[in-house]
């Protein structure tokens, strides 16, 4: 009763909500890459807490990958402090991927430069120049506060969608497409903000159809005992096989329809076509109930 109530508390899809969370903070990363390099300084500084590391990074523009919205920096400079010393690196791409980190760090930004890379380090005599293929830089963590937006809202705010959304999910009722999402993250986000609502329909609607299933089959056993006192009471003395057949008939009834109408509630397009199924096979046995009660026992 509290997961038809709450189906988004429900373990499978908080799961769900878990990495669509952990993709969303990726994504905040990814477009606070893209708007340093494309707008006001052209600059994307980053550094670790001690002060260690830091990095100035220019490039010509960003540009995110359409699938999984993960930038790609192109004519890139980049000049680096590591303890003192300073490197300058030329790359014609420089690729930025988030990864988790270890220990206290939850996220940290990698950094890979491709496309004839050439580095000039002070360290080396008369600040000699290499050229390598490829060169991955040290990882530094994400910046303090850049994901906080994440931590700020809600299961329903993340999912963009209001109570009254998730009570028509439960009812059976959906949208046949997924509202539009006001976050504007990439496709990848999207594609898991719109699995996860279709998965919180699943889910209310398998809960729903247990709840029904178990009332019904408890409601049933009355309404048997009901027919069982009064199919007793007409066959006494008779064969006790014939009683069980007879016995037997309407409880396969329950069982079967109970099976079939849970199974086709768990579906939106037959919900309440289930619902009634499961209910049905209880009303005829009602029936019966009053046809023997009336008819055969008035005697």
């Amino acid at each position: 009763l509290k997961y038809r109530q709450r189906p988004t508390d429900l373990p499978a899809v908080q799961k769900q909500i878990g990495r669509l969370r952990a993709q969303f903070r990726e994504a905040l990363v990814y477009r606070y890459v893209v708007e340093q390099i494309n707008e006001g300084r052209r600059v994307l500084r980053l550094d670790d807490e001690q002060g260690r590391l830091k990095y100035e990074i220019r490039a010509e523009r960003a540009e995110h990958d359409p699938k999984d919205f993960r930038p790609e920096l192109l004519r890139v400079s980049v000049r680096e402090h590591l303890s003192g010393h300073v490197r300058d690196y030329q790359a014609g791409r420089c690729q930025v991927r988030v990864e988790r980190g270890l220990g206290t760090v939850p996220l940290i930004i990698q950094l890979r430069l491709t496309d004839e890379v050439t580095l000039t380090d002070d360290r080396s005599g008369g600040g000699q120049r290499f050229k390598k293929p490829n060169q991955p830089l040290e990882s530094v963590p994400v910046p303090p506060g850049l994901t906080d937006q994440e931590a700020r809202l809600s299961d329903l705010e993340l999912l963009d969608i209001s109570e009254a959304m998730v009570r028509q999910a439960v009812s059976g009722r959906r949208p046949a497409r997924p509202p539009p999402y006001r976050f504007r993250l990439g496709d990848q986000v999207e594609d898991a903000r719109n699995a996860t609502l279709y998965q919180i329909v699943e889910e209310a609607l398998q809960v729903v159809g247990v709840i029904h299933s178990r009332v019904a089959f408890s409601v049933s056993i009355l309404v048997m005992l009901v027919l069982a006192a009064a199919l007793a009471i007409i066959w006494r003395g008779g064969q006790l096989l014939t009683a069980f057949v007879i016995s037997f008939i309407p409880g396969l009834l329950i069982v079967v329809m109970n099976i079939a109408g849970r199974q086709m509630s768990e579906k939106p397009d037959t919900h309440l076509v289930g619902l009634v199924v499961i209910w049905a096979g209880i009303g005829l046995l009602a029936v019966a109930d009053l046809v023997v009660l009336g008819k055969f026992l008035r005697r």
